[in-house]
Protein backbone atom coordinates (compact mmCIF):
# COMPACT_ATOMS: atom_id res chain seq x y z
CA UNK A 1 0.00 0.00 0.00
CA UNK A 2 1.55 3.31 -1.12
CA UNK A 3 1.95 6.13 1.39
CA UNK A 4 0.83 9.62 0.45
CA UNK A 5 3.68 12.10 0.62
CA UNK A 6 3.04 14.95 3.05
CA UNK A 7 2.40 18.38 1.58
CA UNK A 8 5.33 20.77 1.92
CA UNK A 9 4.67 24.42 2.77
CA UNK A 10 7.42 26.98 2.10
CA UNK A 11 7.02 30.44 3.60
CA UNK A 12 9.10 33.49 2.79
CA UNK A 13 9.00 37.26 3.03
CA UNK A 14 9.22 37.54 -0.75
CA UNK A 15 8.49 35.54 -3.88
CA UNK A 16 9.60 36.58 -7.37
CA UNK A 17 8.51 35.13 -10.70
CA UNK A 18 8.86 36.78 -14.10
CA UNK A 19 5.12 36.50 -14.79
CA UNK A 20 4.05 38.02 -11.45
CA UNK A 21 6.88 40.23 -10.30
CA UNK A 22 7.66 40.55 -6.60
CA UNK A 23 5.10 39.46 -4.04
CA UNK A 24 5.45 39.69 -0.27
CA UNK A 25 4.65 37.31 2.57
CA UNK A 26 3.63 34.26 0.58
CA UNK A 27 3.67 30.53 1.01
CA UNK A 28 3.90 27.83 -1.62
CA UNK A 29 2.23 24.50 -1.12
CA UNK A 30 3.99 21.58 -2.81
CA UNK A 31 2.19 18.28 -3.38
CA UNK A 32 4.32 15.49 -4.82
CA UNK A 33 6.33 17.19 -7.61
CA UNK A 34 3.95 20.13 -8.27
CA UNK A 35 3.13 23.54 -6.86
CA UNK A 36 -0.47 23.00 -5.79
CA UNK A 37 -1.17 26.42 -4.29
CA UNK A 38 0.34 29.89 -3.83
CA UNK A 39 -1.31 31.92 -1.08
CA UNK A 40 -0.69 34.63 1.53
CA UNK A 41 1.49 33.37 4.35
CA UNK A 42 -0.31 32.22 7.49
CA UNK A 43 0.78 31.46 11.03
CA UNK A 44 -1.09 28.19 11.15
CA UNK A 45 1.97 26.04 11.69
CA UNK A 46 2.28 22.43 10.61
CA UNK A 47 -0.76 20.24 10.11
CA UNK A 48 -0.81 16.46 10.37
CA UNK A 49 -0.31 15.93 6.66
CA UNK A 50 2.07 18.81 5.94
CA UNK A 51 5.50 20.03 6.93
CA UNK A 52 6.66 23.63 6.90
CA UNK A 53 9.90 25.36 5.91
CA UNK A 54 9.62 28.84 7.36
CA UNK A 55 12.27 31.13 5.92
CA UNK A 56 13.00 34.54 7.38
CA UNK A 57 14.54 37.26 5.20
CA UNK A 58 14.54 35.31 1.93
CA UNK A 59 13.18 35.42 -1.62
CA UNK A 60 11.70 32.44 -3.46
CA UNK A 61 12.42 32.23 -7.19
CA UNK A 62 11.90 29.53 -9.83
CA UNK A 63 14.63 26.91 -10.18
CA UNK A 64 17.48 28.36 -12.22
CA UNK A 65 18.25 27.12 -15.76
CA UNK A 66 21.65 27.06 -17.45
CA UNK A 67 21.24 26.70 -21.23
CA UNK A 68 24.89 25.91 -21.96
CA UNK A 69 27.19 23.65 -19.93
CA UNK A 70 29.83 21.06 -20.81
CA UNK A 71 29.50 18.42 -18.12
CA UNK A 72 32.46 16.13 -17.57
CA UNK A 73 34.94 17.99 -19.79
CA UNK A 74 37.70 19.78 -17.87
CA UNK A 75 39.24 22.31 -20.23
CA UNK A 76 41.97 23.03 -17.67
CA UNK A 77 43.46 19.64 -18.59
CA UNK A 78 42.27 19.24 -22.15
CA UNK A 79 45.05 16.92 -23.30
CA UNK A 80 44.33 14.52 -20.45
CA UNK A 81 40.64 14.60 -21.35
CA UNK A 82 41.51 13.80 -24.95
CA UNK A 83 44.13 11.13 -24.41
CA UNK A 84 43.86 9.58 -20.94
CA UNK A 85 40.29 9.94 -19.67
CA UNK A 86 37.92 7.10 -20.40
CA UNK A 87 34.29 7.77 -21.23
CA UNK A 88 33.36 6.20 -17.89
CA UNK A 89 35.59 8.65 -16.00
CA UNK A 90 34.12 11.57 -17.94
CA UNK A 91 30.68 10.31 -16.97
CA UNK A 92 31.53 10.22 -13.26
CA UNK A 93 33.00 13.72 -13.47
CA UNK A 94 29.86 14.88 -15.31
CA UNK A 95 27.73 13.54 -12.45
CA UNK A 96 29.77 15.57 -9.96
CA UNK A 97 29.52 18.68 -12.15
CA UNK A 98 25.75 18.29 -12.35
CA UNK A 99 25.40 17.76 -8.59
CA UNK A 100 27.36 20.96 -7.91
CA UNK A 101 25.04 22.88 -10.22
CA UNK A 102 21.97 21.50 -8.46
CA UNK A 103 23.25 22.54 -5.03
CA UNK A 104 23.86 26.02 -6.49
CA UNK A 105 20.15 26.30 -7.39
CA UNK A 106 20.32 25.19 -11.03
CA UNK A 107 17.56 22.63 -11.36
CA UNK A 108 17.79 22.37 -15.18
CA UNK A 109 20.84 22.13 -17.45
CA UNK A 110 21.15 22.00 -21.22
CA UNK A 111 24.23 19.83 -21.64
CA UNK A 112 26.40 20.22 -24.71
CA UNK A 113 27.71 16.67 -24.86
CA UNK A 114 30.91 15.24 -26.21
CA UNK A 115 31.87 11.66 -26.89
CA UNK A 116 30.37 8.47 -25.57
CA UNK A 117 26.78 9.41 -24.83
CA UNK A 118 27.55 10.16 -21.18
CA UNK A 119 25.17 13.13 -20.90
CA UNK A 120 22.28 11.05 -22.24
CA UNK A 121 23.20 8.30 -19.79
CA UNK A 122 23.50 10.78 -16.90
CA UNK A 123 20.12 12.27 -17.77
CA UNK A 124 18.56 8.81 -17.60
CA UNK A 125 20.42 7.85 -14.40
CA UNK A 126 19.06 10.97 -12.68
CA UNK A 127 15.54 10.23 -13.89
CA UNK A 128 15.85 6.65 -12.59
CA UNK A 129 17.07 7.90 -9.22
CA UNK A 130 20.49 6.23 -9.38
CA UNK A 131 22.32 9.53 -8.86
CA UNK A 132 21.26 12.94 -7.63
CA UNK A 133 21.22 15.78 -10.12
CA UNK A 134 19.19 18.38 -11.98
CA UNK A 135 16.96 17.89 -15.01
CA UNK A 136 19.25 17.46 -18.02
CA UNK A 137 18.64 18.03 -21.70
CA UNK A 138 21.44 16.33 -23.65
CA UNK A 139 22.62 17.21 -27.15
CA UNK A 140 24.31 14.01 -28.18
CA UNK A 141 27.36 14.38 -30.42
CA UNK A 142 28.28 17.75 -31.88
CA UNK A 143 27.57 18.23 -35.57
CA UNK A 144 30.15 20.18 -37.55
CA UNK A 145 32.18 20.37 -40.72
CA UNK A 146 35.37 18.30 -40.96
CA UNK A 147 38.21 19.99 -39.09
CA UNK A 148 35.81 22.08 -37.02
CA UNK A 149 36.08 23.51 -33.52
CA UNK A 150 35.20 20.19 -31.85
CA UNK A 151 37.34 18.08 -34.19
CA UNK A 152 40.11 17.77 -31.60
CA UNK A 153 43.59 16.38 -32.17
CA UNK A 154 46.78 15.73 -30.22
CA UNK A 155 50.08 17.23 -31.40
CA UNK A 156 51.65 14.10 -32.82
CA UNK A 157 51.65 12.59 -36.28
CA UNK A 158 48.62 10.54 -37.27
CA UNK A 159 46.91 10.98 -33.91
CA UNK A 160 43.27 11.96 -33.97
CA UNK A 161 40.90 11.70 -31.03
CA UNK A 162 37.16 11.21 -31.21
CA UNK A 163 35.97 14.07 -29.02
CA UNK A 164 32.32 13.63 -29.74
CA UNK A 165 31.79 15.36 -33.08
CA UNK A 166 30.08 14.00 -36.16
CA UNK A 167 31.90 15.54 -39.10
CA UNK A 168 29.60 16.36 -42.00
CA UNK A 169 30.31 17.50 -45.53
CA UNK A 170 27.13 18.49 -47.32
CA UNK A 171 23.46 18.77 -46.47
CA UNK A 172 22.72 15.04 -46.72
CA UNK A 173 25.41 14.20 -44.18
CA UNK A 174 24.09 16.91 -41.84
CA UNK A 175 20.62 15.43 -42.10
CA UNK A 176 21.97 11.95 -41.37
CA UNK A 177 23.89 13.22 -38.33
CA UNK A 178 20.73 14.71 -36.85
CA UNK A 179 18.87 11.44 -37.34
CA UNK A 180 21.69 9.47 -35.68
CA UNK A 181 21.72 11.77 -32.67
CA UNK A 182 17.96 11.59 -32.23
CA UNK A 183 18.06 7.80 -32.55
CA UNK A 184 20.64 7.70 -29.74
CA UNK A 185 18.46 9.77 -27.40
CA UNK A 186 19.39 13.42 -27.97
CA UNK A 187 16.95 15.99 -26.57
CA UNK A 188 18.24 18.73 -28.88
CA UNK A 189 20.97 19.21 -31.48
CA UNK A 190 24.25 21.12 -31.14
CA UNK A 191 25.83 22.48 -34.34
CA UNK A 192 29.29 24.03 -34.55
CA UNK A 193 29.16 26.69 -37.25
CA UNK A 194 32.44 28.54 -36.60
CA UNK A 195 35.83 28.15 -35.01
CA UNK A 196 36.41 28.69 -31.31
CA UNK A 197 38.78 29.85 -28.60
CA UNK A 198 39.98 26.69 -26.86
CA UNK A 199 40.58 24.69 -30.05
CA UNK A 200 44.12 24.95 -31.39
CA UNK A 201 43.52 24.45 -35.11
CA UNK A 202 41.07 27.20 -36.03
CA UNK A 203 39.96 30.79 -35.40
CA UNK A 204 36.65 32.05 -33.98
CA UNK A 205 36.13 34.08 -37.15
CA UNK A 206 36.27 31.10 -39.52
CA UNK A 207 33.12 29.49 -40.97
CA UNK A 208 32.94 25.71 -40.57
CA UNK A 209 29.43 24.82 -41.75
CA UNK A 210 27.60 26.01 -44.83
CA UNK A 211 24.14 27.51 -44.78
CA UNK A 212 22.85 24.48 -46.71
CA UNK A 213 24.23 22.12 -44.03
CA UNK A 214 22.70 24.14 -41.20
CA UNK A 215 19.35 24.44 -42.99
CA UNK A 216 19.23 20.68 -43.57
CA UNK A 217 20.03 19.98 -39.92
CA UNK A 218 17.38 22.44 -38.70
CA UNK A 219 14.75 21.04 -41.06
CA UNK A 220 15.44 17.49 -39.87
CA UNK A 221 15.46 18.51 -36.20
CA UNK A 222 12.17 20.39 -36.49
CA UNK A 223 10.57 17.38 -38.17
CA UNK A 224 11.33 15.50 -34.94
CA UNK A 225 10.23 18.42 -32.70
CA UNK A 226 13.80 19.03 -31.56
CA UNK A 227 15.46 22.40 -31.00
CA UNK A 228 18.86 23.42 -32.36
CA UNK A 229 21.65 25.32 -30.60
CA UNK A 230 24.52 26.67 -32.68
CA UNK A 231 28.02 27.61 -31.58
CA UNK A 232 28.84 30.71 -33.64
CA UNK A 233 31.38 33.48 -33.02
CA UNK A 234 31.87 34.82 -36.54
CA UNK A 235 29.32 37.31 -37.84
CA UNK A 236 28.65 35.30 -41.01
CA UNK A 237 28.12 32.19 -38.89
CA UNK A 238 25.52 34.05 -36.83
CA UNK A 239 23.75 35.26 -39.97
CA UNK A 240 23.53 31.92 -41.78
CA UNK A 241 22.40 30.23 -38.56
CA UNK A 242 19.70 32.81 -37.95
CA UNK A 243 18.49 32.57 -41.55
CA UNK A 244 18.24 28.80 -41.12
CA UNK A 245 15.89 29.29 -38.16
CA UNK A 246 17.93 27.74 -35.36
CA UNK A 247 16.61 27.99 -31.80
CA UNK A 248 19.59 29.67 -30.14
CA UNK A 249 23.00 31.04 -31.03
CA UNK A 250 25.70 30.62 -28.43
CA UNK A 251 28.26 33.45 -28.05
CA UNK A 252 27.60 35.54 -31.23
CA UNK A 253 30.82 37.42 -30.37
CA UNK A 254 31.32 39.17 -33.71
CA UNK A 255 27.67 39.74 -34.62
CA UNK A 256 26.76 43.09 -36.19
CA UNK A 257 23.45 44.94 -36.16
CA UNK A 258 22.23 43.14 -39.29
CA UNK A 259 22.93 39.76 -37.66
CA UNK A 260 21.01 40.80 -34.55
CA UNK A 261 18.12 42.01 -36.69
CA UNK A 262 17.99 38.56 -38.29
CA UNK A 263 17.98 36.94 -34.87
CA UNK A 264 15.11 39.14 -33.72
CA UNK A 265 13.12 38.56 -36.92
CA UNK A 266 13.56 34.79 -36.63
CA UNK A 267 12.95 34.73 -32.84
CA UNK A 268 16.41 33.24 -32.25
CA UNK A 269 17.68 33.32 -28.66
CA UNK A 270 21.09 34.76 -27.80
CA UNK A 271 23.06 32.84 -25.16
CA UNK A 272 25.95 35.23 -24.37
CA UNK A 273 28.20 33.03 -22.09
CA UNK A 274 30.18 35.80 -20.37
CA UNK A 275 31.37 33.51 -17.59
CA UNK A 276 33.44 31.16 -19.72
CA UNK A 277 35.16 34.11 -21.41
CA UNK A 278 36.01 35.51 -17.99
CA UNK A 279 37.33 32.10 -16.88
CA UNK A 280 39.40 31.58 -20.03
CA UNK A 281 40.92 35.07 -19.87
CA UNK A 282 41.89 34.68 -16.22
CA UNK A 283 43.43 31.23 -16.66
CA UNK A 284 45.21 32.15 -19.90
CA UNK A 285 46.80 35.24 -18.34
CA UNK A 286 48.07 33.05 -15.51
CA UNK A 287 49.67 30.68 -18.00
CA UNK A 288 47.27 27.81 -17.21
CA UNK A 289 45.98 27.38 -20.76
CA UNK A 290 47.66 27.04 -24.13
CA UNK A 291 49.12 30.26 -25.54
CA UNK A 292 46.69 30.49 -28.46
CA UNK A 293 43.75 30.93 -26.07
CA UNK A 294 45.11 34.20 -24.67
CA UNK A 295 45.58 35.62 -28.16
CA UNK A 296 42.05 34.62 -29.15
CA UNK A 297 40.29 35.78 -26.00
CA UNK A 298 41.95 39.19 -25.73
CA UNK A 299 39.78 41.87 -27.22
CA UNK A 300 36.63 39.78 -27.35
CA UNK A 301 35.14 41.27 -24.15
CA UNK A 302 34.35 44.64 -25.73
CA UNK A 303 32.85 42.95 -28.78
CA UNK A 304 30.68 40.64 -26.65
CA UNK A 305 29.62 43.56 -24.48
CA UNK A 306 28.50 45.56 -27.54
CA UNK A 307 26.55 42.57 -28.90
CA UNK A 308 24.84 42.03 -25.54
CA UNK A 309 23.84 45.66 -25.10
CA UNK A 310 22.68 46.01 -28.71
CA UNK A 311 20.71 42.76 -28.55
CA UNK A 312 18.99 43.92 -25.36
CA UNK A 313 18.21 47.31 -26.92
CA UNK A 314 16.79 45.66 -30.08
CA UNK A 315 14.64 43.17 -28.21
CA UNK A 316 16.55 40.00 -29.04
CA UNK A 317 15.61 37.36 -26.48
CA UNK A 318 18.54 36.64 -24.17
CA UNK A 319 18.70 33.27 -22.40
CA UNK A 320 21.13 32.46 -19.61
CA UNK A 321 24.08 30.19 -20.34
CA UNK A 322 27.56 29.92 -18.85
CA UNK A 323 29.45 27.53 -21.20
CA UNK A 324 31.14 26.15 -18.06
CA UNK A 325 33.82 23.63 -19.02
CA UNK A 326 36.25 23.81 -16.09
CA UNK A 327 35.56 21.18 -13.43
CA UNK A 328 36.43 23.40 -10.47
CA UNK A 329 34.02 26.12 -11.63
CA UNK A 330 30.80 24.09 -11.65
CA UNK A 331 28.48 25.44 -8.99
CA UNK A 332 29.59 29.04 -9.64
CA UNK A 333 27.10 29.38 -12.52
CA UNK A 334 25.31 32.32 -10.87
CA UNK A 335 28.36 34.53 -11.45
CA UNK A 336 26.99 34.87 -14.99
CA UNK A 337 24.07 36.82 -13.50
CA UNK A 338 26.48 39.31 -11.95
CA UNK A 339 28.30 39.71 -15.25
CA UNK A 340 24.98 40.27 -17.06
CA UNK A 341 24.05 42.99 -14.57
CA UNK A 342 27.49 44.57 -14.99
CA UNK A 343 26.86 44.51 -18.75
CA UNK A 344 23.63 46.51 -18.48
CA UNK A 345 20.72 44.30 -17.42
CA UNK A 346 18.85 45.13 -14.26
CA UNK A 347 18.47 42.38 -11.68
CA UNK A 348 14.92 41.50 -12.72
CA UNK A 349 15.95 41.14 -16.36
CA UNK A 350 18.85 38.90 -15.38
CA UNK A 351 16.58 36.70 -13.24
CA UNK A 352 14.08 36.52 -16.11
CA UNK A 353 16.85 35.32 -18.44
CA UNK A 354 17.77 32.46 -16.08
CA UNK A 355 14.18 31.37 -15.47
CA UNK A 356 11.32 32.23 -17.83
CA UNK A 357 13.37 33.06 -20.95
CA UNK A 358 15.63 30.04 -20.49
CA UNK A 359 12.59 27.77 -20.09
CA UNK A 360 11.14 29.19 -23.31
CA UNK A 361 14.47 28.61 -25.09
CA UNK A 362 14.41 24.96 -24.01
CA UNK A 363 10.73 24.52 -24.90
CA UNK A 364 9.87 23.74 -21.28
CA UNK A 365 7.78 26.82 -20.51
CA UNK A 366 4.66 24.76 -19.76
CA UNK A 367 6.48 22.95 -16.95
CA UNK A 368 9.18 25.20 -15.44
CA UNK A 369 10.50 28.76 -15.49
CA UNK A 370 7.87 30.46 -13.35
CA UNK A 371 6.31 29.86 -9.94
CA UNK A 372 2.74 29.03 -10.88
CA UNK A 373 0.14 26.63 -9.58
CA UNK A 374 0.31 23.34 -11.47
CA UNK A 375 3.92 23.74 -12.57
CA UNK A 376 6.78 21.51 -11.49
CA UNK A 377 8.03 22.43 -8.01
CA UNK A 378 11.52 23.66 -8.91
CA UNK A 379 12.05 26.33 -6.26
CA UNK A 380 15.10 28.15 -4.94
CA UNK A 381 15.34 30.55 -1.99
CA UNK A 382 18.06 33.20 -1.74
CA UNK A 383 18.93 35.31 1.29
CA UNK A 384 17.64 38.86 1.24
CA UNK A 385 16.41 40.29 -2.04
CA UNK A 386 18.37 39.40 -5.21
CA UNK A 387 16.45 42.13 -7.04
CA UNK A 388 18.51 44.56 -4.98
CA UNK A 389 21.69 42.49 -4.74
CA UNK A 390 22.20 39.95 -7.52
CA UNK A 391 25.22 38.52 -5.70
CA UNK A 392 22.75 36.91 -3.28
CA UNK A 393 22.26 34.21 -5.95
CA UNK A 394 25.70 32.80 -5.12
CA UNK A 395 24.49 31.05 -1.96
CA UNK A 396 20.98 29.55 -2.02
CA UNK A 397 19.32 28.83 1.30
CA UNK A 398 16.94 26.25 -0.12
CA UNK A 399 16.83 24.17 -3.31
CA UNK A 400 13.80 22.09 -4.24
CA UNK A 401 13.86 20.05 -7.45
CA UNK A 402 10.72 18.28 -8.67
CA UNK A 403 9.19 18.72 -5.21
CA UNK A 404 12.13 17.20 -3.35
CA UNK A 405 14.31 19.18 -0.94
CA UNK A 406 17.94 18.73 -2.01
CA UNK A 407 19.44 21.60 0.04
CA UNK A 408 18.09 23.33 3.15
CA UNK A 409 20.57 25.65 4.83
CA UNK A 410 17.68 27.27 6.72
CA UNK A 411 17.31 24.08 8.73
Amino acid sequence: MSRERKALIIRAQRMWSADKGLEKNVELVVQEDRISEIRPASNAGCTVKSSVIDLTDATLVPGLIDCHVHLGVDAARMMDCLVRDTTALIGFRAADDARRCLLAGFTTLRAMEGRGGYAVALRDAILEGYVEGPRILASGRYIQGTGGHADMFVPAECNHIDFGAINVNGADEARKAVRENIFRGADFLKLVATGGVLSAGDEPTTIQMSQAEIEAAVEEAKAANKTVAVHAHACKGVKISAKAGVTSIEHATYADEEALQLMRAKSVYLVPTFLVSDEIASRARNGKLEKHTLRKIEGTHEKSLWVFKKAKEMGVRIAFGTDLCFHDSFGTNARELELMVEAGMDEGEALTSVTQTAANCLGLQDHIGTLSEGKVADIVAFPGNPLQNIAATRQPLLVIACGRVVLNRAA
